[in-house]
């Protein structure tokens, strides 16, 4: 054998010893992870075997434009919160356990985001003084991503408006790497719905599908007391782990510094069956949940599940009404008085379990913060991309658009947004948003919905049991 022939032959061989190590490396990663193989990069995780959502990589279609003033600018947070439920869990985890894991996520969550926005008040002067510095160091932090959706007229004569530049800035924990979750194992759906208890799915597969079935007590971990869902609602509800969750963010929504302050009042404007609404109300910073539906049976169900959770009738009142008529009724957290009582559809008060509901009469005086988890278009959502789906998918019907009006009195989220940052208190608004929402839409719809760059906007990845179940935008 020649020289080169052996030189040729030693250099194949360490090439494939570094492939048989690389592969043996990967495998490790798979065990350790479940099966799923989660090669990370320095700032999200990564998995092999689907694409990643927008939340999950920030894609940065173009550079900062150097002619931006910071007037324009409007900044977005990414962070991440890694929850964990009984369900799925093998029954390793003790529920203490669990509650704890995921208390100390949501204030751990909270306390950075209160942090964040006291270091932004206190830095608004200078970053006004900076603007330019601030425009070059974001063309090379690896850790903010820029981009505006529509492109500005050089013309300063247009509304800046309707083109805002946004700011994606990734925060520790969105950069960090995933938790590892083979401390749990991972959930097998058994067939017809079996979740590994031997109860099979008792309803028609087009009423509840198996996989719903499955993952009941995700939903609601009294499920077997007798709570109560419609077919859309086994499918739009959120989940109990993420709704104590959001329920812990939004009761320290008020608290940017030391000083004692008046706890909330939460208007829930799509209740369903109170989902979100009982983690609000199980909440002891949120002096009241305002729940409204303009459908009656949903609020019935949402009654007689607020009771298997043994809530306080006096912390929930329910509201039969529409949404966006209830939001043209408030400003800036007060009741527009004299429209208060118009347009009521409900006559009279209805008792259902122990709990009232009520028409639009019955509305405090006083609101501090709206949640929004208006419908995302049913099941199919995720058909329009994994980073294309934008507040305009999302379609409210309403009696209420006058009738000159084109739009056949329908509103976008967009729309949605804008009301909602009108009626509440300081702007303090929480939306439920799909996984596959777009970050950049988000900031276009909270700058036309008049938030300003020192303002606070963070979407926030909901992980559940190491998957990614939805996005929570917190605007303030």
């Amino acid at each position: 054998m020649t020289k080169r022939n052996r030189a040729n032959t030693e250099a194949n061989d360490a090439k494939n010893r570094g492939n048989l190590q690389k592969r043996r490396k990967q495998n490790s990663r798979r065990k350790s992870n479940g099966g799923t193989d989660t090669t990370t990069n320095n700032s999200n995780h990564k998995s092999s075997g689907r694409s990643r959502m927008w939340i999950e990589q920030c894609k940065k279609p173009r550079k900062v434009p150097k002619n931006i003033s910071s007037r324009f600018v409007l900044q977005i947070l990414i962070s991440r919160v890694e929850l964990l439920d009984e369900h799925g869990c093998g029954n390793t985890i003790s529920q203490d356990s669990i509650e704890k894991n995921n208390q100390e996520e949501s204030l751990a969550a909270a306390a950075a985001a209160n942090a964040l926005t006291k270091q932004e008040n206190s830095s608004s002067v200078e970053l006004q003084t900076s603007a330019q510095k601030k425009k070059e160091e974001t063309s090379d932090n690896d850790n903010i991503d820029a981009g505006t959706p529509q492109e500005k007229d050089n013309n300063d004569n247009g509304d800046p408006r309707t083109a805002p530049f946004i700011q994606v800035v990734r925060l520790p924990s969105a950069k960090a790497d995933r938790k590892n979750p083979c401390h749990f194992f991972s959930f097998q759906e058994l067939p017809n719905g079996d979740c590994g208890d031997g109860i099979v799915n008792p309803y028609p597969k087009d009423l509840v599908p198996d996989k719903y079935w499955a993952q009941r007590r995700r939903l609601f971990s009294k499920f077997e007391q007798g709570i109560e869902l419609d077919k859309e609602s086994w499918y739009s509800v959120t989940p109990e782990a993420i709704s104590k969750h959001i329920a812990k963010r939004v009761s320290c929504l008020g608290k940017r510094d030391d000083s004692s302050v008046e706890k909330n009042v939460v208007l829930d404007a799509f209740c369903g069956v109170g989902g979100n609404a009982i983690g609000f109300a199980l909440e002891q910073d949120i002096s009241l949940v305002v729940c409204v539906d303009v459908d009656l049976n949903k609020l019935k169900m949402a009654a007689k599940n607020a009771s298997i959770y043994e809530i306080d009738p006096s912390k929930i009142v329910f509201i039969k009404g529409d949404a966006i008529q209830v939001l043209n009724l408030y400003k800036n957290g007060r009741l527009i008085e004299e429209t208060s009582t118009k347009h009521d559809d409900l006559s009279k008060k209805e008792l259902h379990h122990g709990y009232a509901i009520h028409g639009l009469s019955a509305l405090p005086s006083s609101i501090d913060c709206v949640f929004l988890s208006p419908p995302w278009g049913g099941t199919e959502y995720l058909n329009v991309g994994n980073d294309a789906y934008g507040l305009s998918h999302m379609k409210v019907t309403t009696a209420t658009r006058d009738q000159e009006d084109d739009k056949n009195g329908e509103y976008s989220g967009g729309e949605l947004l804008s009301l909602a940052a009108r009626a509440s208190k300081d702007k303090q608004v929480v939306c439920f948003l799909p996984r596959n929402i777009n970050g950049f839409d988000v900031g276009t719809c909270a700058w036309n919905a008049g938030y300003e760059r020192e303002n606070h906007i963070e979407l926030e990845q909901n992980i559940l049991n190491s998957k990614l179940k939805a996005v929570t935008a917190y605007l303030y």
